[in-house]
């Protein structure tokens, strides 16, 4: 349910929020625009954030999909904070701080090349 977003293919607005709402998934798998240390994730499309808030609030394990180009910049629509993440797929390493920062946080770091790579 909900309204097409021909640019990006999603579904967003209040039924496509509404039937979320009816599912548990163990794994959600989803993207953002910009990812920061303070602000968390974060989206150009306050839609397409809500969307995404609602499907983390219901999985068990809640998984960010984020080429590094994301990092470290901030964007309009709050998706969830850092702390609300268990993992991170990265296109390659990060700089020290963001190891840093997952490890404290619990958060596991999976990238190319990396022995435990998903």
């Amino acid at each position: 349910g909900g309204r097409l977003r021909s640019r990006s293919l999603s579904f967003v607005g209040y039924e496509a929020e509404n039937t979320l709402n009816h599912y548990h998934v163990d794994k959600a798998f989803v993207s953002c625009t910009s990812v920061d240390i303070e602000k968390g994730l974060t989206d150009t499309n306050e839609e397409e954030a809500r969307i995404r808030r609602v499907m983390l609030d219901r999985s068990a394990k809640k998984i960010l999909i984020a080429d590094t180009t994301k990092f470290g910049k901030i964007s309009f629509a709050l998706i969830c904070s850092l702390n609300d993440i268990d993992a991170v797929v990265s296109d390659s390493s990060l700089d020290e701080k963001w190891s840093v920062l997952f490890q404290e946080l619990g958060i596991e770091h999976f990238y190319k090349n990396s022995k435990t790579y998903m």
